[in-house]
């Protein structure tokens, strides 16, 4: 008596990801034990919701290999009946009924409960809780990768979920400006400057009507640069009764941002701005000391993120430790940019440092001085209140400041 049975293939490739929008069925075909090879059966799918309910059902013509190995993507045959896209795989447990036909109509092969796939393959959302309770909720964006679900999150959460991303993303970095920008996030590519960085790379996909607020208030470039971020907070925001020395006129909101001068307020995603003197600026481009080869006006300032809390040294009160996140052309101190392992080949682009600064004794308690590293020898300072064109060259170069101010997005 002719007998045809099918052995499911119960290896991890029993069902796996199909290219298309299904997943992968596979099974062995044979006859009274032997492999029924290089011949052409008919296959009917049936999903079935709680075991009982049909939801979808479609056909498939294939052919067994010379293993009598026989391979299909549910989800890709003839629909029969139900649409296989529209199914909620979160909603109840699905059973898949397997029929087959191999010349004499369809003969019921059994139906098996689905345990983890199409599930991972088509839940668009995950929620797990860490030891200590939080609830963290996943997803899957259009390029496959996971990611946080930031549904209901701050403004500021969402710019620093963006930031970690690139961070656990990044496989290559470098600084560049506008022209030579590259982001390839398939590839981890990210390259740009401390400006263009934050508006282009994280502002842009995770906060974007922050960045169509900056857009609106830069001067002559085609995005933000450093003086357009200081000039806006400082001179919109705070406003003419900005005094530096005063708390009281050191923070003010707007709909995007809250702005403010006060170093012990600062936390994890709020934005440190750097303003360069314009007349530094004007100095250092005509210096004889001045790179010949660099023909272009100086930097206008820097752009950073804060990644920790400012951090009161033990003995100095007016110095804080502060880690910050930037694309700069050379690292900071203990920088993820160093190393073998690091995705910059030259120390520059994309990364995480410690910074010193210096605060103000002042009531405001405003940020006056920075240094790049730890070690470094100079602070970077007020230009009007330290530069000398008899200096030395590496005070003219560091007496550059115009002001810091901070940013958070709201």
């Amino acid at each position: 008596m002719k007998r045809i049975t099918l052995i499911f293939l119960v290896l991890c490739s029993y069902f796996g990801y199909a290219q298309g929008g299904g997943f992968n069925y596979k099974a062995l075909i044979t006859n009274n034990g032997n492999a029924v090879v290089n011949q052409s059966i008919d296959i009917r799918f049936t999903l079935l919701e709680n075991a009982t309910t049909p939801v979808y059902q479609e056909t498939h013509t294939a052919t067994t290999d010379n293993g009598g190995i026989v391979s299909v993507n549910i989800g890709e045959g003839t629909p029969i009946s139900g649409n296989f896209t529209s199914i909620d795989w979160g909603k109840n447990p699905y059973f898949l009924k397997v029929e087959v036909d191999t010349g004499s109509g369809y003969t019921d092969f059994g139906t098996t409960e689905l345990k983890s796939v199409p599930y991972a393959k088509h839940a668009t959302s995950l929620t797990l809780t860490s030891p200590d309770g939080k609830k963290i909720d996943l997803k899957v964006d259009n390029n496959g990768h996971i990611i946080r679900d930031m549904s209901g999150a701050t403004a500021k959460e969402s710019y620093v979920e963006r930031l970690r991303y690139i961070l656990r993303n990044m496989q290559f970095t470098a600084y560049t400006h506008s022209s030579d920008s590259l982001m390839d996030e398939d590839a981890g590519i990210y390259k740009y400057d401390c400006s263009g960085f934050v508006s282009e790379f994280a502002m842009k996909y995770a906060i974007p009507n922050h960045r169509t607020d900056l857009f609106a208030h830069r001067t002559t470039s085609n995005r933000p640069l450093a003086k357009d971020y200081y000039q806006y907070f400082r001179d919109t925001i705070l406003g003419p009764g900005y005094n530096p020395n005063n708390y009281n006129t050191s923070y003010a909101s707007n709909q995007y941002w809250k702005v403010f001068t006060d170093i012990d307020s600062l936390k994890v995603g709020d934005l440190i701005i750097v303003k360069y003197a314009q007349a530094w600026r004007d100095t250092v481009h005509n210096d004889e000391h001045a790179n010949p080869n660099y023909p272009n006006m100086p930097s206008t300032g820097h752009v950073m993120t804060a990644w920790s809390s400012a951090i009161q040294d033990s003995n100095d009160h007016s110095l804080y430790y502060i880690k910050v996140y930037d694309a700069s052309s050379s690292p900071h101190s203990r920088d993820s940019r160093y190393g073998a392992n690091s995705p910059s080949p030259d120390g520059g682009g994309v990364g995480t440092g410690w910074m010193i600064f210096k605060a103000s004794t002042y009531n405001s308690h405003r940020p006056i001085q920075y240094k790049w590293k730890l070690n470094s020898t100079y602070f970077y300072r007020s230009f009007y209140d330290f530069y000398n064109a008899a200096s030395d060259y590496q005070h003219r170069k560091h007496d550059r400041l115009l002001g810091i101010i901070f940013a958070r997005p709201l």
